[in-house]
């Protein structure tokens, strides 16, 4: 399309240190999300940056593809149609989004830029009920963060299995028993999560959402009561029997979720992007890192940049040992406790479509590979938002003039 078009360019990853993580979908409303922050200012052009690029997830999933071997699930997953079905275009009635129907999906949280955001919100959902239903209920919720020592050459493989093999003896153990019991521990949800750095190698470690009925709130940030500081001695032991080396008590942290929830909300009414607890369970993978640190989906980022370095190693080693894991594991009973729904698997979530739509463009076998072909698959749908079909025919008949 010419320059005067009302179609915007894809922005492409050059400038990704400036973008937050991906956006979650907006039939939750519930979720803090990129597109609801107001867009930041250029002031040396006075330019309106784009706060999230629509684009991103269909580009990091074209890297995902690449670095997996040929045939992985995730290699079809928005770009081959379902065996009788069609692809379509469809406008969504409640709001200007677009979004595909009739394709097939592969609901692999860990590993697909374009299935998480929609599953992620689902489970931040789910999340979120719980935290309002155990407040509501005057159970205390906090948030303990684990660690376990870690180097530049250590085998990511083995570090998770020792850390969940290590997390599985603590909570097994008289002593942890015995504390569950004077805390009330109703219950607890744990996310695993997993970052990489040049210097210190992977880093995994968990967020353990804990719901109880005694004990208080967490001591003020740098302290802990004598409960946690006992829980921590639990967890170094666990940790260094399984040969893990010695945990720090300076990585141990214990915060209070609801003041945590409250606190990043009144940031976002300030501009800034709402990142509640209920997201730092679920989204951790896909947000960025800091202080020279890259999550999962950094990676992919670090690729679609063209950046040198050992990007597609690490995915293929990250993917290896986090597919077909539970993003969330919640204990046993919790979710009913809490009134939260058993709800739907990963896949089903990505299958679902579950909006109601006004209009649809069916596009023809020859349409998707043109849209295929030419890398369009997200293009084509800021095309529907912003020109409706009218500019779909526009602009196929551009990439058609353009094979």
């Amino acid at each position: 399309m010419d320059a005067g078009s009302a179609v915007p360019p894809s922005r492409g990853l050059s400038r990704a240190a400036e973008r937050p993580a991906l956006d979650t979908i907006a039939s939750y409303p519930s979720i803090p999300s990129q597109t609801q922050v107001s867009a930041p200012l250029d002031l040396a052009t006075g330019e309106l940056l784009q706060a999230f690029d629509s684009l991103a997830k269909w580009e990091l999933q074209n890297v995902a593809r690449r670095y997996l071997d040929a045939g992985h699930r995730l290699s079809f997953c928005h770009r081959v149609r379902k065996a009788d079905d069609s692809v379509q275009v469809r406008m969504a009635s409640e709001q200007p989004r677009a979004f595909y129907a009739g394709l097939q999906t592969c609901g692999l949280v860990w590993l697909c830029p374009v299935c998480a955001p929609k599953i992620q919100a689902v489970r931040a959902a789910e999340l979120k009920l719980a935290i309002e239903h155990a407040s509501a209920e005057g159970l205390h919720v906090d948030m303990v963060v684990l660690t376990i020592p870690h180097g530049r050459r250590d085998d990511l493989r083995e570090l998770v299995a020792g850390f969940r093999k290590a997390y599985a003896s603590m909570t097994q153990s008289r002593a942890y028993r015995e504390l569950a019991a004077e805390l009330g521990l109703v219950g607890t949800v744990v996310s695993h999560e997993v970052t990489w750095g040049e210097g210190s190698g992977w880093h995994p470690h968990a967020h353990v959402l804990r719901f109880r009925e005694r004990g208080g709130p967490p001591a003020p940030s740098g302290e802990l009561h004598d409960h946690d500081a006992r829980l921590f001695e639990m967890w170094r032991r666990a940790v260094e029997r399984r040969g893990l080396g010695k945990p720090t008590v300076r990585a141990f942290r214990v915060q209070d979720a609801r003041q945590a929830h409250e606190y990043v909300q009144k940031l976002a009414r300030a501009g800034r992007f709402a990142w509640g607890i209920d997201d730092e369970m679920v989204r951790s993978h896909s947000k960025r890192g800091r202080e020279g640190r890259f999550s999962p989906f950094d990676l992919l980022r670090q690729g679609a940049e063209g950046t040198e370095g050992p990007w597609r190693e690490l995915w293929r080693t990250y993917a290896a040992v986090y597919k077909g894991s539970r993003q969330l594991v919640w204990s046993n009973g919790l979710k009913r406790r809490l009134g939260a729904s058993e709800g739907r698997t990963d896949s089903e979530i990505a299958e679902s479509i579950g909006e109601r739509y006004v209009w649809a463009r069916i596009l023809t076998d020859d349409d998707w590979a043109l849209v295929r072909r030419h890398k369009a698959r997200g293009v084509l749908l800021q095309v529907a938002e912003l020109a409706g079909r009218d500019g779909i025919e526009l602009y196929l008949s551009e990439l058609r003039r353009g094979k």
